[in-house]
C-alpha cells in the first residue's frame, strides 16, 4: 500500500472532516426522505455508511440500504451464513 506524500492531517482534523461529512450525508437523506421516497439505496463502496444506514433507517423510517452491508450479507447468504447483526440497518437485522 502506497504512503501519501506530505503533510498528514491530524486526527483532529480527520475526526472533524468526517463529522462533517456525514452530516452532509444525513441532510441529503432528510431531503430525499421528505419527498416521499420508498428507501434509499447508497450506490458506491468508496463512502463508508454501514452505520450510518442503520442510524438513518430509524430516523428517517424508511429502508436505508448501504451497497458494502448489501455486498456482504449477499456474500453470508451466499455461503450459508444467517447470522443477524444490529446496527447496520435491517438488511442484515431481518433478512
Amino acid at each position: 500500500m502506497a504512503r501519501r506524500r506530505g503533510p498528514q492531517p491530524k486526527t483532529a482534523e480527520r475526526s472533524a472532516d468526517r463529522a462533517r461529512h456525514r452530516s452532509r450525508i444525513a441532510r441529503r437523506m432528510r431531503v430525499l426522505a421528505a419527498k416521499g421516497v420508498d428507501g434509499i439505496v447508497q450506490a458506491g463502496t468508496d463512502l463508508a455508511m454501514a452505520d450510518l444506514a442503520g442510524e438513518a433507517e430509524r430516523w428517517l423510517g424508511i429502508p436505508v440500504i448501504a451497497i458494502n452491508v448489501a455486498t456482504y450479507w449477499s456474500a453470508l447468504r451466499a455461503n450459508g451464513i444467517h447470522d443477524r447483526m444490529r446496527g447496520f440497518g435491517a438488511l442484515l437485522y431481518e433478512h
